[in-house]
C-alpha cells in the first residue's frame, strides 16, 4: 500500500484507517511505541466519516452517491470496529 522505505505518518495512519485497514505490517527496527495506543471508538468512527466526505466530497449532492458512501461507511466502521477488538484480545 505504501512504497518501500515510506515513513508511515499520522496522514498515512489516517488514510489506512479510513478506509477500513486495522493492521499493518511493518519491516524494519521498532523505535517507539508511544502514541500507539488505540483509537476509542468514536476517534474510529470519526475517522471513517472525515475521510468518506473527503473522498465523495466532489459527489456528495448526488443521492445515489450519498447512499454508496453511507453505506462504505457502515462497512469500514465494522472491518475497524472487528479489527480493534481482535488487536485488544490477549
Amino acid at each position: 500500500m505504501l512504497d518501500a522505505g515510506s515513513e508511515l505518518s499520522d496522514k498515512n495512519i489516517r488514510i489506512l484507517k479510513s478506509w477500513g485497514v486495522a493492521r499493518v505490517s511493518i519491516d524494519g527496527k521498532s523505535e517507539d511505541k508511544k502514541g500507539m495506543a488505540a483509537d476509542s471508538e468514536d476517534e474510529i468512527i470519526s475517522g471513517i466519516k472525515k475521510g468518506l466526505q473527503q473522498k465523495f466530497s466532489d459527489v456528495l449532492d448526488d443521492p445515489v452517491m450519498d447512499e454508496i458512501m453511507r453505506v462504505a461507511g457502515k462497512i469500514l466502521q465494522k472491518r475497524s470496529l472487528r479489527g480493534k477488538a481482535q488487536d485488544e484480545r490477549p
